[in-house]
């Protein structure tokens, strides 16, 4: 392996998230949605019980206003439906209609496939160890920043 320094290496993750992040988005607007509203439509077709606002925002890890976007947006589209019968708004468990899983099951499988394509060549051992580094990296940048 070259020698690279650190700073190299972030610079190269950086890249590659950002090419992620457009093979996202790119599967993404088959379906005419964006990546945000995406995750939360993934997040509902792992609930099958469906969620609430304040549920699908820690899930999705976004602040409940851009969840109340997202949702207007999946409602409007026809993906999503409220239950209305819990009352106040935010309150409200939200549901993927039948075109929403549809949609939905599209976007995991097709979220499979690409990632499946990334990890090419890699054992799963490279995999797990690589997951282990970044836990690593993660919980020591959260440990010198105010998050």
């Amino acid at each position: 392996m070259k020698n690279r320094s650190v700073d190299l290496y972030t610079t190269v993750l950086s890249r590659v998230l950002k090419k992620i992040h457009l093979a996202k988005s790119q599967l993404m607007a088959q379906y005419d949605l964006k990546n945000t509203t995406a995750t939360c439509l993934c997040e509902l077709w792992n609930a099958p019980e469906g969620l609430i606002a304040s549920e699908l925002s820690q899930l999705c890890e976004m602040d409940k206003a851009q969840v109340s976007r997202c949702i207007a947006e999946l409602v409007e589209k026809g993906f999503v439906y409220r239950d209305s019968r819990e009352g106040q708004c935010y309150r409200q468990r939200h549901f993927l209609t039948e075109s929403g899983k549809q949609i939905a099951n599209k976007i995991v499988k097709g979220t499979e496939e690409a990632k499946n394509r990334m990890l090419q060549g890699l054992t799963a051992e490279q995999v797990e160890s690589f997951c282990r580094v970044i836990d690593v990296i993660e919980a020591n940048v959260e440990g010198f920043l105010e998050v």
